[in-house]
Parts: structure tokens; sequence; C-alpha cells
């Protein structure tokens, strides 16, 4: 499995915004230009995580991100799956609760599912483990809180 890079820079970001201090928000050229992030790129990446209900956006002089719920309540699956849509090792993993996919006719008997199931589940583990509130290198980020 191999992230994107729209997923590499909604991480990056969540956790520059999550550093915020102040009250004034993070707005996306200086993001851009800290990240070293093409603007426009980022501006899409951070209207997905903005849909996702990760970043509130604010408009005018003094707009820009803020992380839209504690920090350390954001899971790096929650950035993921925000960007990359439900993680899924490979195609035999479909579920009928997977819309647009239909169940292994061998699952029951396939030593190979068992594995990708279990590699699946570790890494699903791994992902909600780490926090962005943590990544940014605070026991507790609060949400509002600008940079």
């Amino acid at each position: 499995m191999r992230l994107t890079r729209a997923t590499n820079y909604a991480v990056r970001a969540l956790v520059e915004i999550a550093k915020c201090r102040s009250l004034e928000c993070a707005d996306l050229r200086t993001l851009a230009r800290e990240m070293r992030a093409p603007e426009a790129f980022l501006g899409k990446v951070l209207q997905r995580l903005k849909r996702a209900g990760l970043v509130e956006g604010t408009r005018g002089a003094h707009g820009g991100y803020r992380i839209a719920r504690d920090a350390g309540e954001i899971t790096v699956r929650d950035v993921v799956e925000a960007m990359e849509g439900r993680t899924t090792l490979s195609a035999c993993l479909s579920r009928e609760d997977r819309p647009g996919t239909k169940p292994c006719p061998r699952a029951r008997r396939c030593g190979a599912r068992r594995l990708w199931s279990r590699l699946e589940e570790r890494l699903n583990r791994a992902l909600e483990s780490e926090t962005i509130g943590r990544l940014a290198g605070e026991k507790r980020a609060r949400p509002g809180k600008g940079r």
C-alpha cells in the first residue's frame, strides 16, 4: 500500500495547524510556504479535510484554517480515510459493507486472505494509535486554538 502525496500533505498540514498557538488561523499561503507544498494543491487537500470535519476554514483578511476538534482525538487513520477512503490492502478483503465490492467466494478457505486481513488489522491499529496532537508534539492540542 502506498499513500498518495495528498495524504502526506494532509497529515503534515494538520500537524502544522495543530501547532498553532495564537487565535489566528493558519493561512494557506503560509502553510504552503512552510511545508514547501504547491499552494493550489494544498488548498484542495485542505478542502477535503474540511469536508471530512477535520479542519475549519474561515475566509477573509484574518482567515485560514483551524483544527476542527481536539488534535489528540484525530487519528492518522481519520486523515488517511478522509483522503484515501477506507484502508484495504487487497481486493479480496471486500465485504458487503464496502460499497461497490463483492465478497470473495474463496474467503473461508483462503490462507492468503487471512494474511491480508491480519496485516490490514495491524495497519489500522497502528494508524489509530497515532494522533495529530502527538505528532504535533503536544500532550493535548485544543480545537480553535490558532498557531
